[in-house]
């Protein structure tokens, strides 16, 4: 088959892992983690409405500055994305700053 005649059919995961807009971050996390994947959409029904990514967990979380009465269920959360974003497709750990220090 060449290139030029495949379709997206032939390409495209047809066992897609999804959310909806009420799905914890903690949750997303732990299905990135699980399933070892850097996106997921999200859904309003049967509507894709969005897609979360990696980075957008890394982005929100590196622009927020934790202090002292962030509950420590935050901090584990935190925790877990600075974890599933470090690691690279193959499960290498990365270090990051979580702060931008």
């Amino acid at each position: 088959m060449k290139g030029h005649s495949w379709k997206v059919a032939d390409l495209m995961t047809s066992d897609v892992i999804v959310a909806d807009e009420e799905t914890p971050i903690a949750r997303i996390v732990a299905l990135m983690q699980e399933h070892g994947i850097k996106r997921i959409p999200v859904m309003r029904g049967q509507r894709l409405v969005g897609v979360v990514s990696r980075a957008d967990l890394l982005r929100v979380f590196v622009a927020t500055r934790f202090d002292d009465a962030t509950a420590a269920g935050d901090d584990a959360i935190r925790r877990s994305i600075l974890i599933v974003v470090a690691r690279g497709r193959r499960g290498r750990s990365r270090r990051v700053n979580a702060y931008g220090d």
